[in-house]
């Protein structure tokens, strides 16, 4: 059985639904699509990271208001947390790159053939500037943030390209996702177009009960700076209410 039939696919009553149609007939969007990966294991956490409470709502809500905002057709590859339409593939469990495989065939399967903005559910932080730069670069090739000397690719803009190469490495055994970006892929690692974007904080992970005190600590100041005015970061204090 292929992958493609082994997928289970969970439509929402939210605006994000898929118009199968619609996709067909324009080929790709004039915005790229968005895959949210809400489905690991979450161990070192203790429990579901996708759904942990930040400013009165789910990391996982959180991230998929902001990918709503810069693509223009979104779907959850997991259990179906995020509100928008979701798959949950054969196999969950064993890491992103079965996810971002899984997702992006189904994309196919619509139709679509475009880059794909890939983010993770636990990056509650993330904001509209980083994303729509991801989503908005004149490159055809991915497109992948640096930070602390590693890139990102759980927060990045995969290559049509990059994306069949992920089907086929999943296919050949291969579970890392340490190969990307491809040897050609546009690298973001200029530290001022970083804290242009929101700095460093919007890429912090959530991974342990540590990493999600910093991360309710970083939302309150967050929130604190919108509401006195003072310049800095803007974009995801939206998403934190």
């Amino acid at each position: 059985m292929s992958r493609k039939s082994e997928l289970r696919v969970t439509p929402t009553l939210s605006n994000h639904q898929i118009d199968t149609e619609d996709v067909v007939r324009k080929a790709f969007y004039p915005r790229p699509a968005g895959l949210l990966l809400s489905g690991g294991a979450s161990r070192r956490m203790g429990r579901n990271k996708a759904l942990l409470k930040i400013k009165g709502t789910t990391s996982s809500k959180l991230v998929a208001r902001q990918l709503s905002k810069v693509t223009g057709l979104q779907v959850e590859v997991g259990p179906g947390y995020s509100g928008l339409d979701s798959i949950e593939e054969a196999g969950s469990g064993s890491g992103p790159l079965n996810a971002i495989a899984r997702g992006w065939e189904y994309l196919q399967s619509l139709g679509y053939q475009g880059p794909v903005v890939i983010v993770a559910c636990d990056l509650p932080l993330i904001n509209y500037e980083l994303l729509n730069y991801l989503a908005s670069h004149e490159s055809s090739r991915s497109v992948v943030p640096l930070l602390a000397g590693k890139t990102q690719p759980l927060c990045a803009r995969w290559s049509s390209e990059a994306l069949d190469e992920a089907v086929r490495r999943f296919d050949a055994g291969e579970r890392s996702i340490r190969w990307f970006p491809e040897a050609n892929g546009v690298i973001i690692n200029n530290r001022d177009l970083i804290n242009k974007l929101g700095g460093e904080v919007v890429l912090s992970d959530i991974d342990t009960p540590l990493d999600l005190d910093i991360c309710l600590l970083n939302a309150e100041k967050i929130s604190t700076l919108s509401k006195s005015r003072i310049s800095g970061p803007s974009g995801y204090v939206k998403a934190l209410g």
